[in-house]
């Protein structure tokens, strides 16, 4: 299956196995199994274990971290103002001229304790001039995972499993059997059989 430029979570709404044909013509890799996990669901895992480090690389700004329940506000222009402004205006820099729907975001390099809503934030921000665009986002969302798994590490939730793996469990899709998350989990707990 060629999905050309569509993005791997098209696919993913598309169905499961149609994800994995898309990573692996993006990647040249076919995955056998598959997690899944939303940005709220990751929300709730980073809560639920009193949040996580973060190693951010870079300080950076992004003015135009959009505000949820805001997508259409009008920022009290009246309709011909509204008019004028989708005439001269389009893209992202018509987005600009409703600031009320955005909040300013700011991160310090350096190891940074985050709640799930913070790092979700840092995860999906995109607009910013020193640390913006798909392969920065993409980078810092890797650095959320390996905080992640440095916390679940550091609490000793993987050897030791119970309510906590359960819980975490309840919000992540995949296709992995236990026997094999068993196995998976045995090598995050003991780092050096890498």
């Amino acid at each position: 299956l060629w999905l050309g430029d569509a993005k791997i979570n098209f696919a993913y709404s598309k169905g499961v196995e149609t994800a994995k044909n898309a990573a692996a013509a993006v990647t040249g890799i076919s995955p056998a199994y598959f997690v899944a996990v939303d940005f709220n669901q990751l929300q709730k895992i980073i809560d639920l274990l009193g949040g996580i480090n973060v190693d951010v690389s870079r300080s950076f700004d992004d003015y135009f971290y959009p505000l949820r329940g805001k997508e259409l506000d009008l920022c009290g222009k009246s309709p011909e103002e509204m008019q004028a402004v989708h005439q001269k205006y389009s893209g992202f820099d018509l987005e600009k001229q409703f600031e009320c729907r955005y909040e300013h975001i700011h991160f310090d390099k350096g190891l940074v304790k985050m709640t799930g809503e913070e790092a979700i934030k840092f995860a999906r921000s995109r607009h910013s001039s020193q640390y913006g665009g798909d392969f920065a986002r993409s980078e810092r969302q890797f650095v959320i995972l390996k905080g992640l798994k440095d916390k679940l590490v550091s609490l000793n939730v993987i050897p030791n499993g119970g309510k906590i793996i359960d819980r975490i469990s309840a919000l992540v899709k995949t296709d992995l059997t236990p026997q094999k998350i068993s196995e998976l989990l045995g090598l995050v707990g003991n780092p050096l059989e890498y």
